[in-house]
């Protein structure tokens, strides 16, 4: 099936609102919107004429366009991992295709680095709000972070500070709301804190038989 003749480039002008993009109008009508930044990229101008096949191209060039510039503008909040840009571009309706080619170009330009991201995350999570060695992996594993890389990252963020020291320092904050209760009912509500934290019976054994 032979394509359309195609269409002329009749005029660009830019967008009210969106000094950043411009609108194209084929034969008099509009046709699409792309960002500025395209323009020369993709040898836009005025009387030029694209086919149908073309301006599929063009189309499929601006979304890898706005794809990469909303990784940026994620990234440059905070580190991310794959996964989650992976899955921020799938909610905002970005296509298979588009987020595979966006993903592959933030790694060639090292944008991504699931390795740095991990360390970041582990110490920074250690740091507000710790946790147990189990669970931090388990939560690197959650955002993308293959198993032996989350492995590696939980014992560098652990090589200063052992679990046992960390959960002792989180229960001596919790002491005083446990005073008011027995022995028996404060040893269970601490077991089961440290629990939810994700530490191991072995650490909490060894932290409440220090207590006594």
């Amino acid at each position: 099936m032979s394509e359309r003749p195609a269409k002329i480039i009749t005029k660009i002008e830019p967008q009210k609102g969106r000094k950043d993009r411009v609108s194209i109008f084929l034969n008099e009508e509009f046709g699409f919107g792309i960002h500025q930044n395209l323009l020369v990229d993709l040898d836009l101008y005025r009387g030029k004429a694209l086919t149908d096949s073309r301006i599929e191209e063009i189309r499929q060039a601006e979304e890898r366009y706005a794809a990469k510039e909303r990784a940026f503008r994620w990234l440059s909040n905070r580190s991310h991992s794959r996964k989650e840009i992976a899955q921020k571009l799938k909610r905002a309706k970005f296509s298979e295709d588009t987020i595979e080619r966006t993903l592959n170009e933030l790694n060639r330009l090292k944008f991504l680095d699931d390795a740095g991201f991990a360390r970041l995350y582990a110490h920074d999570r250690l740091l507000k709000r710790p946790i147990g060695k189990k669970l931090l992996k388990l939560e690197l594993q959650r955002k993308g972070i293959d198993s032996e890389t989350a492995e590696t990252v939980v014992e560098e963020a652990y090589s200063e500070t052992s679990e046992v020291e960390m959960a002792g320092m989180l229960l001596e904050k919790k002491a005083p709301a446990y005073n008011r209760f027995d022995p028996k009912k404060a040893r269970q509500k601490a077991v089961n804190f440290l629990m939810q934290r994700g530490f191991d019976w072995e650490v909490i054994s060894e932290v409440l038989e220090g207590k006594k």
